[in-house]
């Protein structure tokens, strides 16, 4: 019984990722399945997906096994209308979300390896280059999914702003990258790193963020009868 579920696990997996390579891919990249899949949990199959360059089986890997001290529940996949881009081969570990708006646009680089619980809110804009490796427990979210309205002149903030990660860099676990952060080429962002807005880092080096909480901005607060954000 038990190689029978194991089984049985494996012919749904495999059905999905058939299903999702065919629905989202040319018939002449979709042949090769180079999309598997792993435990998939597919909340929307809007937009559409790209792969640039040479496509070959197996080359994009969505929920992989590989830390088990992290649940083995595959990937979580939403798209209400974006585009994902992946240019080369990419590997997203178990536990792990990719959600996309319906105006994202979220680019994944070459040699692309998130280990395990990445989590990808992309509803904007979020461009990552080649040979970036991620660890564990990490959120990479260009939205903040409301506004904050200006006390003194009722105005109110965007709530989204592009992100762009650069090549050979290395985010380590439990870092969080928010709206209108350039994480620039060969630097480390060192674990538990809130890296917010930034965009005066310097390449090649580590960078971390403050653990003394300070003020960022006076004067905004959130409205919560009026929060909503308007993508352009």
């Amino acid at each position: 019984m038990v190689k029978l579920f194991k089984y049985s696990w494996c012919l749904r997996n495999v059905l999905r990722t058939i299903w999702f390579n065919f629905h989202y891919l040319p018939f002449k990249q979709a042949i090769f399945l180079p999309i598997i899949l792993y435990k998939p949990k597919i909340i929307a199959a809007k937009g559409r997906i790209l792969i640039n360059g040479p496509v070959r089986p197996f080359m994009i890997h969505l929920g992989r096994p590989l830390v088990y001290l992290y649940p083995n529940s595959g990937v979580i996949f939403e798209n209400w209308g974006g585009v994902i881009t992946f240019n080369g081969p990419c590997i997203i570990g178990n536990a792990s979300a990719i959600s996309v708006g319906e105006k994202g646009y979220l680019s994944i680089g070459g040699k692309f390896k998130a280990t395990t619980s990445l989590k990808i809110a992309c509803y904007h804009n979020i461009n990552i280059a080649k040979n970036v490796l991620v660890g564990w427990d990490c959120l990479i979210a260009d939205s903040d999914f409301h506004v904050l309205t200006n006390c003194r002149n009722g105005t109110l903030t965007t709530g989204y702003a592009p992100i762009e990660i650069g090549e050979n860099t290395w985010i380590a676990m439990k870092c969080t990258i928010l709206k209108g952060s350039v994480l620039p080429k060969c630097s480390v962002l060192s674990a538990c790193t809130l890296y917010a807005g930034v965009k005066d880092s310097k390449e090649y080096s580590v960078i971390s963020s403050s653990v003394s909480p300070y003020t960022k901005i006076e004067g905004l607060y959130r409205n919560i009868d009026n929060d909503q954000i308007i993508y352009k």
